[in-house]
């Protein structure tokens, strides 16, 4: 997920991290918009995106073994995060995500 978030959202920031692309897009939602449209026909805006990496954020607690908040985690709960991880990469890699 930073391999490919970083350097688009966070170009600059001299020690990007997941939490602060997640940052970044909460409190810039208005600067980004989906390529695909909402309901109105208008791009759809990026509320599944920033809820989807405050999933992974919040929710991945085995991402920095041995960190204070690090806990075990189940196959499933790992593999849901896998899930949720490819389809960002890919949202991000293949332009799905773009600033307005």
């Amino acid at each position: 997920m930073e391999a490919v978030a970083n350097p688009l959202f966070l170009p600059n920031a001299p020690e990007p991290t997941l939490g602060k692309v997640r940052a970044h897009l909460d409190q810039g939602r208005h600067e980004y918009e989906m390529v695909i449209a909402h309901k109105t026909g208008a791009p759809a805006d990026i509320d599944a995106v920033v809820a989807m990496i405050s999933l992974l954020w919040h929710g991945q607690r085995d991402r920095h073994e041995g960190g204070p908040t690090s806990a075990p985690v189940t196959q499933e709960a790992a593999e849901t995060a896998v899930h949720t991880a490819a389809i960002l990469v890919h949202w991000i890699s293949n332009g799905s995500i773009r600033k307005k």
